[in-house]
């Protein structure tokens, strides 16, 4: 079994890794910046200190709205911040021995003020491991 403290730094940024990895294939992709195809899902990670505002903007031609996973992004005139979803990211402190000989971590983010879904996740063995905000943004109409 791996060691769980080994694993998680890839939960620091989950879209990111997994439009890198797994998912590498619904990528859009920036330079320092990554989001799915909007026909999948509207979510994107960001793993830079560039300013990506540029390519936020490009990116939101695209689609009504969309999150970004994260620190709060710097964003430019055509794109606006909707509003901030700060979630508890909870993951089951032992990993799940799969068939593969491989260990995974399940994890899931919840609304931080939703305290019925965090004790009912907490009965099922999950732990708050960290806060991730949710940036949801939209294109500025014009």
């Amino acid at each position: 079994m791996k060691n769980i403290k080994m694993d998680t730094f890839k939960l620091d940024n989950p879209a990111w890794y997994s439009l890198n990895e797994a998912h590498e294939e619904f990528a859009v992709n920036y330079d320092g910046l990554k989001f799915y195809q909007p026909a999948y899902c509207p979510f994107g990670g960001v793993f830079t200190d560039k300013s990506v505002a540029l390519n936020i903007a490009d990116y939101a031609s695209f689609t009504d709205y969309f999150f970004l996973i994260g620190d709060e992004p710097k964003i430019d005139q055509n794109v606006k911040i909707d509003g901030e979803l700060v979630c508890n990211q909870m993951i089951l402190e032992k990993p799940i021995d799969l068939e593969s000989n491989t260990s995974k971590i399940p994890y899931l983010d919840v609304a931080s003020d939703n305290a019925n879904a965090i004790r009912l996740y907490q009965k099922l063995g999950f732990v708050s491991r960290r806060k991730l905000s949710f940036w949801k943004m939209s294109r500025v109409l014009r």
